[in-house]
């Protein structure tokens, strides 16, 4: 978790919820709410869907180097993969808010 600038490509920025594991067991996939995004603009906190894979270690500065009491280093990469809207267009294949999701194959 990450949630003081300079922001580090892969770390959370925000809260998870409904996680699911591929079938193999070694990657996650969970919904996600963007604390930043929340901060700026509650209403453009939408929940999206997100990944996470073992890439490599995410290191925020542990060891009392912090910058924020919630940052933690992590050892997945996080990658948002939905994209979500605050007001869809009636028929299109756009969301507002992800529910759950789940691996395919």
């Amino acid at each position: 978790m990450c949630i003081t600038p300079p922001f580090l490509a892969g770390a959370l920025r925000g809260g998870t919820h409904v996680h699911v594991f591929s079938s193999d067991n070694i990657r996650l996939s969970f919904t996600y709410n963007h604390h930043v995004m929340y901060q700026c603009d509650p209403v453009l906190d939408l929940r999206n869907v997100a990944i996470a894979i073992p890439y490599h270690v995410i290191d925020v500065g542990i060891a009392g180097q912090q910058k924020h009491h919630r940052e933690y280093n992590g050892h997945y990469y996080c990658v948002v993969i939905s994209e979500t809207t605050p007001v869809p267009t009636p028929g299109s294949n756009k969301i507002s808010r992800a529910y759950e999701e789940d691996w395919i194959g």
